[in-house]
Formats: structure tokens, sequence, C-alpha cells
């Protein structure tokens, strides 16, 4: 590498400098993102063992399906209560989740008097992310739900 004065770089400077600039680049990115919430954040959320979601939006809009895990706080909880915001993964869904610049769907898990209003799906690694707000009783891991 050469330098504007066509004076020689050592490689390990021109690196030390270049993986400098990447770092300052990536806070940058993320600071002025417009997306929003914590997608950068569910990178961190525990997936390890998780089957793929099925996703079976292109066949139906509804499915019945069971709680894989529950998150608040970016902490897995067997339940939440009305009025906590979570992340929900299921075994299936036909949410389509937000990537490659198209917005996440959203919409409702019910279970008799539960009802989990979803405000944005989100992809991480090999699950879909269900993010919203428990608007009525008690929701637990495991459960069975409806999706509409």
């Amino acid at each position: 590498m050469v330098d504007e004065k066509n004076d020689k770089i050592p490689i390990e400077e021109y690196t030390l400098g270049f993986d400098k600039g990447l770092k300052e680049q990536k806070l940058r990115s993320k600071s002025g993102s417009t997306m929003q919430g914590d997608v950068f954040g569910a990178q961190e959320l525990e997936l390890k063992g998780l089957a793929d979601t099925v996703f079976v939006g292109y066949d139906d809009f509804s499915a019945k399906t069971k709680i894989l895990k529950i998150f608040k706080d970016d902490q897995e909880v067997d339940e939440v209560k009305e009025g906590d915001d979570a992340k929900i993964i299921l075994e299936k869904t036909s949410f389509y989740a937000e990537q490659g610049g198209q917005v996440g769907d959203i919409g409702i898990l019910q279970a008799d008097k539960n009802i989990f209003e979803v405000e944005n799906t989100r992809k991480i690694d090999h699950v879909i992310l269900h993010i919203g707000k428990l608007s009525m009783v008690l929701l637990k891991k495991a459960a069975c739900f409806r999706l509409i």
C-alpha cells in the first residue's frame, strides 16, 4: 500500500487503520439508523437449540401453533402478564418477518381470553420473533395459539 505521497505503508498499519475505520462506521450506521426498536439487540437473544420457525404464510393466513420461547427485556421468561412487552418465538407462523427492506407483519395471537398484539415480526437467524404486547390476562410458554 502507498499513501498520497507515494510512500509505502506497512500492511499491519494499514490493516489497523482499516479495522478502526470499519468499527467507527458500524457505530455511525447503528446510531443513525431509521430502524425502530431493538433490532440490533435482538441478535443477543438465546436461540440455540431451537428448530427453524416453520413459515406457513404462503398457504395459510391463520394457523394454530405453540409458543417455544418468551423474552421480556431480552431475558427468557416462562410467562408475561397483561401490559408486558415481549418477544415470542412460535413453532410455526403465518406472519411474514421484516427482512430485505420489507416491513414485518402485524396481527394477533389469541387463545381464549389471552390476546398478544403483534406489532412487528423479525427474522433472527433461523427463527421468527413476534414482537408486541400482551393486552389481556396471562401468557405462558408452551401455550397454544391461533394466529390472526
